[in-house]
């Protein structure tokens, strides 16, 4: 209700952010309730939202649809903003919706898909300051899919100093989950769980549920793994009762 009125309100910098930022903590700790209605007010203010804002929430709505099992829908709701943005002269948007169907294919398993998308992306640094996905951890997500061992270790360090330069809380967390998924992936059990546990001491005081979860099944069994090792508390209890009850995607 809040984010709702938040968005009613929204003709000023202040409350573009104040939108954005309220749609992006209620989604990363899986609070977000009547997203399809927050993302339809989205779309009818999107005149007055800064592109950039727009972009972002349209981006939140349609990873949603993906978890939700609705790829079609998910990519459908990027197409439209893409057209939208094509009219508003801002590249970094148009650069984000890319970005973000580049994320889709790999989180749906066609890795075909997201190396032909990722020809039209520029995954060059961004602050990341109010970003909802990063194109670095993107670029980072397609090198390890195509198995280069050495280059995705190599991107992971040139990533990891610059997310602790930044202080930047969701880089991180996105960063370090990944990471945790990726060594699960590749068969290495002790560096999977090592580094879910330096993700969960980082994501835990902001209570982030939602970047464990887009990580599907695997983070689930990882999880449960961690649990031998490290034991349990009202966090970690949180996160599996989250794999237990909300949506999770079928293709990570």
């Amino acid at each position: 209700t809040y984010g709702m009125k938040l968005l009613k309100r929204a003709n000023t910098e202040i409350a573009n952010v104040a939108v954005y930022y309220h749609l992006f903590s209620q989604y990363y700790r899986n609070e977000l309730e009547d997203y399809q209605g927050f993302i339809y007010l989205a779309h009818q203010k999107r005149h007055i939202l800064r592109p950039f804002y727009y972009v972002q929430c349209v981006i939140i709505g349609s990873f949603i649809e993906m978890v939700h099992g609705n790829h079609k829908k998910a990519f459908e709701i990027l197409d439209e903003a893409e057209m939208i943005i094509l009219t508003r002269n801002s590249p970094d948007a148009l650069n984000f919706i890319r970005v973000a169907k580049v994320e889709l294919a790999i989180r749906q398993g066609d890795f075909n898909l997201s190396e032909r998308l990722a020809l039209d992306v520029d995954f060059s640094f961004r602050r990341p300051t109010w970003e909802f996905i990063s194109p670095m951890i993107t670029e980072f997500k397609l090198i390890v899919n195509r198995c280069n061992y050495e280059e995705a270790e190599n991107k992971f360090q040139e990533l990891i100093t610059m997310g602790t330069s930044i202080h930047h809380m969701h880089f991180m967390v996105s960063l370090l989950t990944c990471r945790a998924g990726f060594f699960w992936m590749w068969k290495e059990k002790r560096k999977a769980i090592d580094a879910l546990d330096e993700a969960i001491q980082i994501s835990k005081p902001g209570h982030y549920i939602r970047p464990y979860l887009d990580l599907g099944s695997p983070m689930r069994e990882l999880l449960g793994e961690y649990v031998k090792k490290y034991g349990s508390d009202r966090y970690i209890n949180a996160l599996q009762d989250a794999f237990s009850n909300a949506p999770v995607p079928d293709n990570t």
